[in-house]
């Protein structure tokens, strides 16, 4: 078996997903460089937030859909408080945060499912 070469440009706070001979995904937070398997379902292959997000401190976790709004909803860890982020659309104040509403609220509980994955939390 041959070794592959990567030469990647690896941004800060971004999940950054590669294909090989079977896959895996990189974070690089503060220094710390995780990388681990792709056998856990981050929304999809495409691993882009789908609306604008104005935090430069919140790393993009993911995305859940929303099945009675019949759209995307982006999930995001902000190490600023820390938090959880369920962002709705492009408005600046259309999202809901907050640990402890993990509880009542799918998205922030999907959000957490993530994190913790990532060992973020």
């Amino acid at each position: 078996m041959k070794n592959k070469k990567f030469e990647i440009d690896i941004s800060k706070n971004k999940i950054h997903q590669f294909s090989c001979d079977g896959g895996f995904k990189v974070l690089v937070v503060d220094g710390k460089v995780t990388i681990f398997a792709t056998g856990y379902c981050f929304g999809s292959d495409e691993n882009e937030p789908t609306y604008q997000h104005d935090c430069e401190k919140c790393i993009f976790l993911g995305w859940e859909w929303d099945h009675i709004k019949n759209k995307r909803v982006d999930l995001y860890y902000c190490d600023n408080e820390p938090t959880l982020v369920a962002r709705f659309s492009d408005s600046p104040e259309d999202y809901t945060s907050g640990i402890n509403f993990c509880y009542t609220n799918r998205f922030i509980k999907a959000a957490k499912t993530l994190a913790e994955h990532l060992e973020l939390m």
